[in-house]
């Protein structure tokens, strides 16, 4: 083995390919069936894959078993003495499966849970596999394995009483997830609370619902999505405010909580899916990385709204967003791409710096964050051994470099082969800015929404780095990761848990209190106590979470310098050190990636705010912006104001004379045409004088008048279509609401036979009023609230008080 080799993976055993003329081995019955399998490409995911290591050192995936050859070369593995507690494991197994009560496999399929689903098993399997090859003690390696496989089995089980138990009670229903499953996965990472992983569950028409073990509810906390209408999360809660400056959103996703006694031991939420846009982002002679590749408007977009996420998670003290935890993707059945914490179990920490997030890199962290500036194609993601053909013989090695990957859900890439967001730094700055400044203007309302939203809520203490437990953990798994005493001291619950064969994982309430964790296998898991000895630095880190969950980190002050951690980690990729951008009111000065300075305007507070840094301090600079010019034609302004408006009074008197009479009186109808066809014509010509009458132009008044006439011109057709991306434009500038963005899209969306996507527009049924078809009916109040509308259902209760006696005297 070469030292190259050498360096990126070790060695454990060496397994003797058969020779043509070995007679195959008499096998257990179901071991013989998996060798079949094997031998027909089937389940060869149950096994390490076959690697090699590329020339830079990193492990490229080959292939898994499959075919003639592999399936002899397992059959003799299987059949030496070391392998026999796999082969045990494979018949208990297959009689375990069988024994599911058919009341927990309601809406699951038997097959499913059979070692026919590879998907499921592979992370047991491999890991068995691994302790059978490197051990030398046939006792302490059945004694392992079967451990494991109890713990396995066990977490099933558990599995699929909370999936019955919330679906008998319909709580999968609201959220459209009561389909049946097709399909069910395991994750791979390292096992918590008694062996159990997270479950990704297939569903019936596409969805994909994702399982997760474990009392840290971040996501719920934080990214929830209310299906009622009314923030119920962090995030929705801030999306729902009116902007400060800027109109950046913060993701949201649906999770749902556990029910019953261990309701606080597990929860659900969707998976969130691949790119709409997805595309070859970069090459080499490792092969090609495939991953989010947006056109240059929707990249603009999508890192404003992800520098609002940076600012809002280093409000909060989010951490661990490495790669894995953080996805570029979509919801289902939705185009649009965001970012989302998808594992977002620890916040309310005390961090400093925006790089202990997780989200950038800093000085002397590892380069997989949770946004990467580079395609690169190595990831810390994969399992940890693998299987290198080497002469006449196959090594069984545990991987210490990273994998090659083919395929990435955190590099974002654009149309023109910008990788990250060094060529979108003012968008992404700009976010960073809107997002800190509306949590600043707030900060009182959204501290009493966390007191009351976090009661119920956990979030995971880290008394050490995973890495500071895997080498125990691998010593009590395999007993050859490390030689000799451990050099990590370890207390009386730590090592409890390495014992049983999980990474220590505890967690505590989010509101504070005593740190806890989980003691299976009773039923249902019960807490317990930590013996967590009390320490300065804990006190102060739990006065620091009391600050946090109190909002007092949002102070104007308070984001510079994960500023500067955002310029210097995409510092080296920028092309020019001076930017200035008027629309997006931002102007960015760098002399190097430690001293800088970026200015944003806050026109509506009529300040602009400079933030400027050097190695070891930052300022803070207030100007004050200057008063607007003299508009130079005042007199047109005014009259456009005044004609708006006195249209505005017109057409409001001509429909409700029209609605009196029951839509039926043909003389409030003809008058109404007559001046909608005249002021179609005016408005045409103001818009080729002006541009979109915005605020700045006519004032707040006579702009929404303008915004409402548009949508009355039913005449005028190419009109209002050639008017929505110019309205469209002026709303992203802060000159129109978006939610007449919103009422114009409909209109024509309807005038066209289609499904209006915000649920504006209503029509006549007997003595009530129905929307007209809604696209996507199910998450129309989450669009709506997006731009600024109430939910669909408390307006339309608004409509219908408001026209409910006209309509029952005319039926």
């Amino acid at each position: 083995m070469s030292e190259n080799v050498r360096h990126a993976v070790l060695a454990l055993r060496t397994l003797r390919q058969p020779s043509r003329t070995d007679a195959a081995p008499a096998l257990p019955r179901v071991a013989a069936q998996v060798v079949a399998a094997i031998e027909d490409c089937k389940r060869g995911e149950l096994f390490p894959p076959f690697a090699r290591v590329h020339r830079t050192g990193v492990v490229l995936h080959s292939r898994f078993l499959a075919g003639k050859l592999d399936a002899a070369f397992l059959a003799h593995t299987l059949a030496q003495p070391r392998f026999k507690p796999l082969s045990d494991l494979f018949e208990w197994l297959s009689s375990w499966s069988r024994a599911i009560p058919a009341r927990l496999r309601n809406g699951v399929p038997a097959s499913l849970l059979g070692l026919g689903n590879d998907k499921l098993f592979r992370p047991l399997t491999v890991e068995v596999f691994l302790t059978c090859a490197a051990m030398d003690a046939p006792a302490q390696a059945r004694q392992i394995v079967a451990r494991r496989g109890e713990q396995f089995a066990r977490s099933v089980e558990i599995f699929l009483e909370r999936y019955q138990r919330d679906r008998k009670r319909n709580r999968f229903v609201e959220y459209g997830w009561c389909q049946p499953v097709v399909g069910l996965a395991s994750a791979g990472e390292e096992t918590h609370n008694g062996g159990q992983r997270v479950l990704c569950l297939h569903l019936r028409g596409g969805r994909r619902l994702a399982y997760k073990p474990r009392p840290a509810n971040g996501e719920q906390l934080f990214l929830s999505e209310d299906v009622r209408g009314r923030p119920t999360s962090i995030f929705g809660f801030l999306n729902a405010q009116a902007d400060a400056v800027g109109a950046a959103r913060l993701p949201l996703m649906r999770t749902l909580g556990g029910s019953g006694r261990d309701r606080y031991a597990y929860g659900w939420q969707e998976w969130i899916e691949r790119s709409s846009h997805w595309g070859k982002l970069a090459s080499s002679t490792v092969g090609d990385l495939k991953g989010t590749r947006l056109p240059r408007n929707h990249a603009a977009a999508f890192w404003r709204d992800a520098g609002a996420l940076s600012a809002t998670c280093f409000g909060f003290g989010v951490t661990d967003l490495y790669e894995g935890n953080l996805i570029a993707g979509r919801r289902h059945g939705e185009r649009l791409t965001r970012a989302y914490p998808v594992d977002l179990e620890m916040y309310f920490n005390p961090v400093q710096r925006l790089y202990e997030t997780g989200l950038v890199a800093g000085p002397h962290g590892h380069h997989h964050v949770g946004f990467e500036n580079q395609a690169r194609l190595c990831s810390l993601l994969g399992t940890r051994v693998c299987l290198i053909e080497e002469g006449d013989g196959v090594q069984v090695c545990l991987v210490r470099q990273p994998w090659a990957r083919s395929q990435t859900f955190n590099v974002v890439g654009d149309s023109q082969g910008h990788s990250g967001y060094a060529a979108y730094l003012g968008h992404y700055l700009r976010g960073m800015f809107d997002a800190w400044t509306l949590g600043c203007r707030q900060r009182r309302g959204l501290a009493k929404f966390i007191k009351r939203a976090s009661r119920s809520s956990y979030r995971r203490v880290c008394l050490k780095p995973t890495g500071r437990y895997l080498p125990e953990l691998e010593r009590n798994l395999q007993g050859i990761a490390t030689k000799g005493a451990s050099v990590i001291p370890f207390n009386n619950d730590e090592r409890t848990q390495l014992e049983r064969l999980d990474v220590p994982y505890f967690y505590c309430r989010a509101s504070g209190g005593s740190v806890l964790y989980l003691s299976p296998p009773s039923k249902p898991l019960r807490p317990r106590r930590a013996s967590i000895a009390s320490s300065p630095e804990r006190e102060a880190a739990a006065r620091n979470a009391q600050a946090i969950r109190a909002c007092s980190r949002f102070e104007l002050a308070g984001i510079g310098w994960a500023l500067r951690d955002a310029v210097a980690h995409v510092f080296d990729q920028l092309e020019t050190l001076t930017f200035l951008d008027a629309q997006l009111g931002i102007r960015i000065d760098l002399d190097s990636s430690s001293r800088g300075q970026v200015s944003f305007e806050w026109r509506e507070a009529m300040h602009q705010v400079t933030y400027r840094w050097t190695a070891r301090r930052q300022y803070l600079m207030l100007e004050r912006l200057p008063a607007p010019k003299a508009d130079p034609t005042p007199r047109a302004n005014s009259d456009l104001r005044r004609r708006l408006l006195r249209l505005q009074r017109l057409d409001s008197s001509l429909r409700d004379s029209w609605a009196r009479g029951g839509f039926s009186d043909d003389p409030p109808k003809a008058q109404l045409e007559e001046l909608m066809s005249a002021a179609a014509s005016w408005l045409a010509g103001v818009v080729r004088k002006y541009g979109w009458p915005g605020r700045s132009l006519v004032g707040a008044a006579a702009c929404s008048a303008a915004c409402r006439l548009i949508q009355h011109l039913n005449g005028a057709r190419a009109l209002q279509r050639s008017c929505l991306p110019l309205l469209r434009r002026a709303a992203q500038q802060g000159e129109v609401p978006w939610r007449f963005v919103a009422g114009l899209t409909d209109t024509i969306r309807v005038q066209d036979g289609k499904p209006q996507l915000y649920g504006t527009k209503f029509r006549r049924n007997g003595a009530m009023l129905e929307p007209f078809p809604i696209e996507r009916p199910e998450s129309v109040d989450r669009r709506r609230r997006e731009v600024g509308l109430e939910s669909l259902k408390r307006y339309a209760h608004r409509l219908h008080r408001l026209y409910a006696g006209t309509l029952r005297q005319t039926a």
